[in-house]
């Protein structure tokens, strides 16, 4: 199953996220119920390792962190994105959660990428140019606490399940 570890969007965040979106042509919006930031991806985990992971994220405590957005723009470039995107300002528990993580569980890609936390907005088939009007630059999103999912690919878009010890 493909696994990540993240702090979901509180709805009521996500909502005023999507409310102060710039507007944009040819893109599908992610539904608000699946903003996430990602602290790991996991990639492809095999059942008998989730009550691991499990016990690595528990570890995981503090209280709900909280983001703020610094911008939006699109990824990998601005003026020609396939995905759009909320970059939140560097956050010291995001971080380390993310160094946590990076040091005690499996990834899947042999690439290492630099945390760079953030919120996928909306997907594009074909290159969109994304310009920030800057409504959304300093908003703060409460965040929910790290936990397990496992993301489900579908025809109408990805379904995350959050996963928990049997």
């Amino acid at each position: 199953m493909r696994c990540f570890v993240a702090c979901f969007v509180a709805p009521r965040s996500a909502t005023k996220i999507r409310e102060a979106c710039p507007p944009l042509a040819n893109v599908r919006w992610v539904p608000t119920q699946n903003y996430h930031v990602t602290l790991h991806f996991l990639g492809d985990v095999a059942s008998r390792q989730v009550d691991g992971l499990l016990r690595i994220v528990a570890t995981l405590s503090g209280q709900a962190p909280t983001g703020v957005i610094e911008s939006i723009t699109g990824y990998p470039r601005a003026w020609r994105a396939r995905a759009v995107v909320a970059q939140l300002s560097p956050d010291a528990a995001l971080s380390a959660w993310n160094a946590l993580l990076r040091e005690q569980c499996p990834r899947a890609a042999e690439e290492e990428r630099t945390f760079a936390p953030h919120v996928t907005l909306a997907r594009a088939k074909e290159a969109v140019r994304v310009v920030d009007d800057g409504a959304l630059s300093g908003m703060q999103l409460e965040l929910t606490a790290p936990a397990l999912y496992r993301s489900v690919t579908r025809s109408e878009g990805a379904v995350y399940e959050q996963l928990e010890a049997c």
